[in-house]
């Protein structure tokens, strides 16, 4: 979910994980402690899947809109607060501060400056990130807060605020639910703009994947996910 574009729909948020997060890849987190046991580098960067991949899932020729090594939500938020972890709007709220890895890729059907520039979704949009935390404890806390916002938030309208303006409301339903995964779709009030986002849990790493588009995108999702976690299972 995320803001409109001018024209259309929304943008890719990012928790997103969002995450819309083009502008966010100078911050640096700070280096693990030395006693730290981390998740390997694999995690967050060699998972994911490429533009002639995710494309040959969705059936439509997809281009990279961005890379993200951090959430960027600090200029939205949504309403109900307590949404926000599932809103698209803010992915940090899902995270939490124990995170040592984050990759994220954009992608969208129609790039353009403008949609660069505004991060929002032109046609179709996915939006995949990588998540590792140094011990699958911290990783399944990150899920935990997933799962009771989409628990909590399902058959309610979120307002999606961008600077402090509303930008977009959306309606949310939780489609599944599980100790190791949570999904749910997003319609936005007043168009048939949806997105369709799982989050997983695999160990000590936790993927967020989202699908936008003018119709429901369950399947391509959950295709995503499942070829993502193929060397995973």
């Amino acid at each position: 979910m995320g803001r409109p574009s001018a024209t259309s729909a929304a943008v890719l948020a990012c928790a997103v994980l969002a995450c819309a997060l083009a502008g966010c890849g100078g911050a640096d987190r700070p280096a693990p402690s030395a006693t730290v046991r981390t998740a390997p580098a694999q995690a967050a960067d060699s998972l994911l899947l490429g533009q002639a991949e995710i494309s040959g899932i969705v059936g439509k020729p997809l281009t990279v809109r961005g890379e993200f090594r951090k959430p960027d939500d600090e200029n939205s938020h949504s309403r109900p607060g307590y949404c926000e972890a599932v809103s698209g709007a803010g992915r940090s709220a899902a995270l939490g501060t124990a995170w040592t890895a984050y990759h994220e890729l954009a992608f969208d059907e129609n790039v353009t400056e403008q949609s660069q520039r505004e991060h929002y979704a032109n046609g179709l949009g996915v939006d995949e990130a990588v998540v590792s935390y140094p011990e699958a404890a911290s990783a399944a806390a990150a899920q935990r807060t997933v799962a009771e916002a989409a628990r909590r938030c399902a058959g309610q309208t979120v307002v999606i605020d961008y600077d402090g303006v509303p930008q977009s409301q959306w309606e949310l339903a939780l489609v599944g639910l599980d100790p190791m995964s949570t999904s749910w779709e997003s319609r936005q009030v007043n168009s048939t703009w949806t997105c369709s986002t799982i989050s997983k849990r695999r160990e000590a790493v936790l993927v967020h994947v989202m699908v936008c588009w003018s119709a429901s995108t369950r399947d391509a999702a959950a295709k995503i996910m499942d070829r993502i976690l193929e060397d995973r299972a």
